[in-house]
């Protein structure tokens, strides 16, 4: 997992950490058919956190290395800021492979 530049100190860090595994969780759940349904843009979930900031938690998923390969799967959580960029709080990855029929034929 990484930290957006000057995210360790941000007040909604633990907040941010406790989404984003929550979302990573749940999408490493799900199988390469679902995520390949994902792929058409990042979904977006706003949320407001305990200290009343607005967050939003984005989901987006790509193909890592061409159409029908493995999908690299973002999850990001970020603050949106008004007039200026988006200052990420903390954000992970993972590559899910495509499912193969394994032959236990031995061949």
């Amino acid at each position: 997992m990484r930290f957006g530049r000057g995210a360790r100190s941000h007040p909604d860090l633990d907040e941010a950490r406790e989404w984003l595994q929550d979302e990573v969780d749940r999408l490493q759940a799900l199988g390469y058919p679902e995520l390949v349904r994902l792929r058409v843009a990042p979904r977006h979930h706003p949320f407001t956190s305990r200290t009343g900031r607005p967050l939003v938690g984005e989901t987006s998923v790509h193909w890592d290395s061409g159409e029908g390969g493995p999908l690299r799967v973002l999850v990001d959580v970020w603050e949106p800021r008004r007039w200026r960029l988006v200052r990420s709080i903390y954000s992970d990855s993972f590559i899910r492979a495509p499912e193969r029929a394994w032959s236990t034929s031995g061949r």
